[in-house]
Order: structure tokens, then sequence, then C-alpha cells
């Protein structure tokens, strides 16, 4: 045997011997892909976000709301605020202009747009661009001391 053919079978068989090896961490790896997204599907968190019969989703809770001024969803891409006068507005986390995520700005009273700089008040209109739609509203409503919102 020549010393290029030996050689080529050597390479050949270590790579066959790494093979098995491969496919159990190629294996070991989805079991816990598909164990963590079943975890995560039961967490109280997932299922809430999950639209009821009118396409509504929970948001947080009436108390939440009104200790902060505001609730977060990023699952959702959603903002709520609400007044203290059974005012709630709800809107969307994505800038207009290349729909990056808005942050809010609290000390500003605006939503910021770290990617470009687009400002949006409250309501969701454009202060500064260069966006120049506002963010999109959702209806939204208090029930059962929780907050909803149609998303959808």
């Amino acid at each position: 045997m020549k010393r290029r053919e030996f050689l080529n079978w050597a390479g050949i068989g270590l790579l066959a011997s790494y093979l098995p090896v491969a496919l159990v961490a190629c294996s070991q790896q989805e079991n816990n892909e598909t164990s963590e997204s079943t975890s995560e599907s039961q967490s109280p968190e997932t299922t809430s976000n999950v639209p009821d019969e009118q396409g509504y989703v929970t948001i947080g809770t009436a108390q939440e709301l009104n200790e902060s001024g505001y609730l977060v969803d990023t699952q959702s891409n959603v903002i709520v605020f609400g007044n203290g006068n059974n005012n709630l507005t709800a809107l969307s986390l994505l800038c207009t202009h290349q729909g990056c995520n808005v942050d809010l700005k609290k000390s500003a009273n605006s939503l910021s747009c770290a990617c470009h700089g687009s400002e949006f008040a409250f309501d969701g209109k454009v202060l500064k661009g260069p966006a120049q739609s506002p963010l999109s509203a959702f209806e939204v409503k208090a029930e059962n001391q929780l907050i909803l919102v149609k998303v959808g």
C-alpha cells in the first residue's frame, strides 16, 4: 500500500470514528430544545399571551398598571399606558420607520427608537423623525382586574 492510500484510509477511519459522537451530541441538543420549548409553553407568562376567542391577550394586571403607570409585553411588542381616569392606550413597540424596538423614556415622556432616533408621544404621535407615521394602536380593555389587548 502506498503512503497516500494509507493516509486516505486513516483519514476516513478517523472521521468515521467521530461520527457516532457527533450524532449523539446532535441528538442531545435536539432533546434539550424539545424539553425547553415544552417547559416554556407551560409557563404562566406564555399561556397568558395566548389570544382568547376574541383575539385579546393578557398584558398584566390593573394593579401593576396603577403602580407603574404602564405595562410592557415584549412577546406581543405592546406597551399599555393608563392615566388614572380608566383611559387606556395600547401601542406597538415597533418603530414605524424601520421596525426597530422603541424604549420608554419616562424622563422625556416619550418612546424613543434607539436605531435612528425617532421619538413618539404616549399617544403614538411622532414627536421627532425620521419616522413619518405614528405608532400602531391596539384595542385595550380592563376586565376582571386584567389588562387585555387585541393584538391580532
